[in-house]
């Protein structure tokens, strides 16, 4: 659990840093869309929900998605590498102007990460 604590401190960190480097962050999708390219029918469903839940940054339906994605198992190291860098540019993006609900989205951050290193 601490160092679970720890990733996620230093990935706060990392976009507490960059803030104000950028005007609009985004989230590189195209490496996520490549990664699973060839994946099961239900987890390419999945990807492409959070896909399209990230275009309108409704973060908390991506986040879920990536969830199940990860929950699913058999994930290739380059897959794991892909979502862990995904959910980074998530967690910075919600860390430079936090929600009501950032507290249930850091969650599910913490979530993801946990599954994606276990």
């Amino acid at each position: 659990m601490k160092q679970l604590l720890m990733a996620l401190v230093l990935v706060l960190g990392v976009g507490m840093l960059t803030v104000g480097c950028s005007k609009a962050r985004k989230v590189e999708t195209d490496k996520l869309t490549a990664s699973f390219a060839t994946a099961s029918a239900e987890v390419k469903a999945e990807v492409q929900k959070a896909l399209g839940a990230i275009k309108n940054r409704d973060f908390t339906t991506a986040l879920t998605s990536l969830k199940k994605v990860v929950d699913a198992g058999n994930l290739t190291e380059d897959q794991k590498r892909t979502l862990s860098d995904t959910v980074t540019d998530i967690t910075v993006i919600v860390s430079e102007n936090p929600p009501e609900n950032a507290d249930a989205l850091f969650d599910l951050v913490a979530d993801i990460t946990e599954a994606i290193n276990s």
